[in-house]
């Protein structure tokens, strides 16, 4: 098997294309938690309400007024989670229809129970939702973890005298 088959065969056939702004194909809810474990940290409950798999969302949450050094300076900031089953495997897992999800984030919000905004949506045919600077943001991110990787590898098997056909066993 090819290293990287899953990303590349997820990253590569696919062409983005942003959908008619139809309804958004995840639902979200938010917890905050505030004391154990899950103090600081809110639940995301995801919910897919398409037909389709979906293996990436990147959410964007309310600004947020945050200290930006120990002057007192404080910055508004949209903090920015990004939901990958390619990239964090373990992780992220694809999220099939009808199926719900729960993460913990660190995501600040004024008010903790307004769920961050889908930006946007990458399914496992390839296809998209939402804003499409979004969504090749998600790709992008793909392909440079993939080539990171390649290259790695490649570096290794250079160094260990391997050859370099990243099928072979050696």
């Amino acid at each position: 098997m090819k290293l990287g088959s899953t990303v590349a065969a997820s990253l590569f056939s696919a062409i983005f294309l942003a959908s008619a702004q139809s309804p958004p194909p995840v639902t979200v809810s938010v917890q905050q938690g505030v004391s154990g474990p899950t103090s600081g940290l809110a639940t995301l409950s995801i919910s897919n309400t398409s037909q389709k798999t979906i293996t990436a969302i990147a959410f964007v949450g309310d600004p947020v007024d945050v200290p930006a050094s120990k002057a007192g300076v404080r910055i508004t900031v949209s903090p920015l989670k990004i939901y990958d089953a390619a990239t964090e495997p373990r992780a992220a897992r694809p999220i099939a229809p009808g199926q719900l999800v729960a993460i913990a984030v660190p995501f600040p919000s004024r008010d903790a129970s307004v769920p961050p905004t889908v930006r946007a949506v990458l399914f496992v045919d390839g296809t998209s939702w939402g804003d499409l600077a979004w969504a090749n943001r998600l790709a992008n991110r793909r392909a440079l973890m993939e080539k990171a990787l390649t290259d790695a590898i490649s570096d290794l098997r250079g160094r260990a005298g391997c050859r370099s056909d990243p099928g072979s066993a050696y």
